[in-house]
């Protein structure tokens, strides 16, 4: 019942982050290189701040991860409703 609404929300919005989260970073580095400080893009943990290198790294390996997460997200939904597809199929017959 929560499933495929949760997954159908996932799967896009990780893969969209995923793409997001590199281009905020590169921002961030680009804007340091020129002497910009763009404080909407920040990696923090605690008190400690990431240096904008550090940051753009950071943005490009969580990208990774979330899209990887996305695509997983997207493959168990297709999975999900192929097999739910069939159950259904069984139980009519």
């Amino acid at each position: 019942m929560f499933v495929i609404p949760i997954l159908d929300i996932i799967a896009p919005m990780f893969l969209l982050c995923g793409a997001i989260a590199p281009v905020a970073g590169l921002i961030k580095f680009i804007g340091s290189l020129f002497g910009y400080d763009v404080p909407y893009v920040v990696a923090q943990f605690g008190s400690m701040t990431l240096s904008p290198v550090f940051t753009f790294l950071y943005s490009v390996v969580m990208g990774g991860i979330l899209v990887l997460s996305g695509r997983g997200a997207w493959k168990l939904l297709l999975h999900y409703i192929r097999m739910v597809g069939k159950t259904k199929e069984k139980l009519v017959e």
